[in-house]
C-alpha cells in the first residue's frame, strides 16, 4: 500500500500502517519461513492451573497485571515465574524496584535449594552466615587461593543441589534494579531490544509498574495518570515487539488502593491508578491470604484469575507459601464457586459502577 513520503513525518513512534497483504507477509509469512514453533507459543508460568487456563502461559503481545495485599509474596511469585520461563529457553529480564539484584540472585537461590518439607533448605540468614564464614576464612587465610563463591554454596543446607539448577538457566535471567529517575518504558524497551539479540522469546517482569518513571514536560500528573500511562506503554512495547516478530509478554505487578489494602481483601478494581489499571492488561492475577494454613503452619494463598481474554476468568486456586523458602506449591488446587470470593468482586463492581453513574438530578435513582 501506499508509505508515507518520509516516515519521519509521521508523529515519533508511530506505526506506519500496513495493509492485509503486507501483515501476511512481512508478519506471518516471515515467522513461519523461520521454522520455529516458539513464536507461536506462550512463555509458561509453572503455575499449572494459571497455565491451563491462559491458554498455556504468558502471549506474546499480552500484559499481565499481577496484584495482592501486602507481603504476600508477590516478588517471589515472579521470581518463580522467570525461573520456569528460562527453564523453557525463553530470556526473563525482572526489573525490580524494591530490591537490589544481590538480594532477588539470593531469593532464587533459596528457591532453587528446596525439595521438599523433609529436605533442609537454604534460607535468608543461612546465607548471612555463609558470608560472614566465607570473610572469616578469607581474612584467617590470606595467603590461600580462594574460590569465595563455591566457597559460600558449599555451607549452604542443599546449596550445591540449588546452585546447579541455577547454572542451567543462569544466562536466561536478567536481573535489573529498576531506579525511579531514569527506569523509564523507553529504558525496558532498551532492555528488550538487548535480550532480543540472543533470543526471541522474552518476558519482561516489572515490579512494581507504580515506579516506572513518567515525564511531561507540560504539566504535573496525578499518581493515576502516570500509573494509567505506564500500564499503555508496557501494553504498547508488548504489541510492537508482537509486530516485529518476537514474542514478548509482560508481567507487570501492581499495587493496591489503601481502601482495599484496609480491607484486607483485594480484587482488580482496588489495584492503584485510574479505571484503565483494570481494562487494559489481558489478564489480572490477584494474591490474597486465605483463611487456611497448611499442617506446617505455612499460609494459603489464593490467586484469583480475574481477568482473562485467553479464557475463563474469575477463578481462584490455592497454592501454599513457603515463606522462608520464598516459594509456591505451583500445583495448587480450584476453589469451589461456593467458597469463592468472586462473589464480593461482583458487589464492589455494582458499587463502582453506582459511584461512576452518580446521583440523579431531581433526586431519582441512577440507573
Amino acid at each position: 500500500m501506499p508509505k508515507p513520503a518520509r516516515l519521519s513525518d509521521l508523529p515519533h513512534g508511530a506505526a506506519a500502517p500496513m495493509d492485509l497483504d503486507e501483515v501476511v507477509n512481512s508478519i506471518v509469512r516471515k515467522k513461519l519461513a523461520t521454522g520455529n514453533i516458539n513464536l507461536f507459543t506462550p512463555i509458561p508460568t509453572g503455575f499449572t492451573i494459571l497455565d491451563t487456563n491462559m491458554g498455556g502461559g504468558l502471549h506474546g503481545g499480552d500484559l499481565t497485571l499481577l496484584g495482592g495485599v501486602q507481603n504476600i509474596g508477590k516478588t517471589a511469585a515472579v521470581l518463580e515465574i522467570a525461573s520456569n520461563a528460562a527453564l523453557s529457553k525463553a530470556i526473563a529480564i525482572m526489573v525490580c524496584f524494591e530490591h537490589s539484584t544481590q538480594t532477588m540472585w539470593e531469593r532464587l537461590l533459596i528457591q532453587q535449594s528446596y525439595e521438599g518439607r523433609d529436605v533442609k533448605h537454604t534460607t535468608s540468614d543461612d546465607i548471612r552466615k555463609g558470608y560472614i564464614g566465607v570473610i572469616d576464612h578469607r581474612n584467617k587465610h590470606e595467603d590461600e587461593k580462594n574460590d569465595y563463591i563455591n566457597q559460600l554454596i558449599s555451607k549452604l543446607p542443599n546449596g550445591k543441589r540449588a546452585w546447579a539448577r541455577l547454572a542451567g538457566i543462569q544466562n536466561n535471567i536478567w536481573l535489573v534494579t529498576g531506579d525511579s529517575l531514569w527506569t523509564t518504558i523507553d529504558v525496558l524497551e532498551y532492555y528488550v531490544k538487548m535480550a532480543s539479540e540472543f533470543s526471541e522469546r522474552i518476558l519482561l517482569i516489572v515490579d512494581y509498574v507504580q515506579r516506572v518513571p513518567v515525564i511531561d514536560a507540560t504539566r504535573h500528573l496525578t499518581s493515576e495518570e502516570k500509573t494509567e500511562r505506564v500500564v499503555q506503554g508496557l501494553k504498547s512495547l508488548a504489541l510492537r515487539k508482537s509486530d516485529e516478530g518476537i514474542v514478548v509478554p509482560v508481567l507487570g505487578v501492581a499495587t493496591a488502593d489503601a481502601e482495599g489494602l484496609r480491607g484486607g481483601r483485594i480484587h482488580v478494581e482496588n489495584l492503584s491508578g485510574s479505571s484503565n489499571t483494570q481494562y487494559e492488561p489481558d489478564q489480572a492475577i490477584i494474591m490474597n491470604k486465605d483463611i487456611d494454613f497448611d499442617e506446617d503452619g505455612n499460609k494459603i494463598v489464593r490467586f484469583g484469575l480475574e481477568k482473562n481474554r485467553r479464557g475463563p476468568s474469575d477463578i481462584e486456586i490455592r497454592h501454599k507459601y513457603i515463606g522462608s523458602a520464598y516459594t509456591f506449591d505451583k500445583k495448587g488446587t480450584l476453589v469451589s464457586e461456593d467458597e469463592s470470593w468472586q462473589k464480593e468482586r461482583k458487589l464492589l463492581k455494582e458499587e463502582i459502577a453506582a459511584l461512576y453513574r452518580g446521583p440523579v438530578p431531581g433526586g431519582a435513582k441512577s440507573t
